[in-house]
């Protein structure tokens, strides 16, 4: 298999999926500035790069209401 041709959902052998939520607030934010779990750098994405992101990624997104 290719996986730049791979449907994401379709990746793991035995069925696993993956679902991404956001808080619905990132979904109209100029920038989001994300870091790796070991926190040794950061990356800053303008929305549209996030979303085309998203796109590319395939995967199922949820936007939900923080509690604040």
């Amino acid at each position: 298999m290719n996986l730049t041709d791979a449907n994401p959902r379709e990746l793991f052998d035995n069925g696993h999926r993956v679902k991404f939520f956001v808080d619905k607030d990132l979904r109209e934010a100029p920038m989001m500035t994300f870091h790796p779990c070991d926190n040794t750098a950061s990356i800053a994405l303008k929305n549209a790069d996030f979303h085309r992101f998203l796109e590319l990624w395939g995967g199922e997104v949820e936007w939900f209401e923080m509690q604040h």
